[in-house]
């Protein structure tokens, strides 16, 4: 049952973000121009490519962010998520970054993840919705902390790997807010689900 209901909300979510998705970017590429023509209809001179904000657009590209949302945490309860990230693309449809986040009820009941990351971006595609997505796979380490009496915390550590799907969405030459969905695999007492949901605002540098 548990695990039905995890697959449930990841599907519920990765549905969220489609649609966010496919209201916002149809307005973003209706604004898009076509370049000056002479009097014999070819191209005169090329536009002056444009700044947009997002690794899929630039190579080489440096990011900086934050997230939140909400992820599990133990003792099966779902908690507040928030964090940082940081990422290169030294390739045009691949960056690659790490991320840390802190997700807890109270501050003896808490997860902290570090997780490295590498994505795929979707720039070639010529549909709006999947040219600013992306997919990544995942892999770190999760530490819980976990009040077991009073005054007594018991950590643990463990490792864990998943996908992402998410988008990036340019609001300025520079700047893009996200969303994405993680469903990662935990080994803390043999393979467990942990699913996460996030918001991001990112800086391309």
């Amino acid at each position: 049952m548990k695990r039905n209901a995890m697959t449930s909300r990841f599907a519920l979510s990765v549905l969220l973000i489609t649609g966010t998705a496919s209201v916002l970017l149809p307005q973003i590429a209706s604004a898009a121009t076509p370049p000056p023509q002479n009097q014999t209809g070819g191209i005169s001179e090329l536009p002056e490519p444009k700044e947009i904000a997002g690794p899929r657009l630039r190579k080489e590209a440096i990011h900086v962010g934050g997230f939140a949302g909400f992820s599990d945490v133990p003792n099966d309860r779902t908690g507040a998520l928030f964090g940082v990230e940081a990422g290169s693309q030294p390739w045009r449809r691949v960056s690659l970054g790490g991320n840390l986040g802190l997700a807890g009820v109270t501050q003896d009941n808490s997860r902290m993840m570090l997780f490295g990351q590498a994505a795929y971006h979707f720039v070639d595609s010529n549909t709006p919705i999947i040219k600013h997505g992306y997919a990544s796979m995942n892999a770190g380490w999760f530490r819980d902390s976990v009040d077991v009496a009073p005054g007594l915390t018991a950590t643990t550590y463990y490792p864990g790997f998943g996908p992402t799907l998410g988008f990036d969405l340019p609001v300025e030459k520079t700047w893009a807010v996200g969303a994405e969905a993680k469903y990662i695999v935990n080994f803390k007492e043999g393979p467990q689900n942990t699913f996460l949901m996030l918001a991001s605002v990112k800086r391309w540098l």
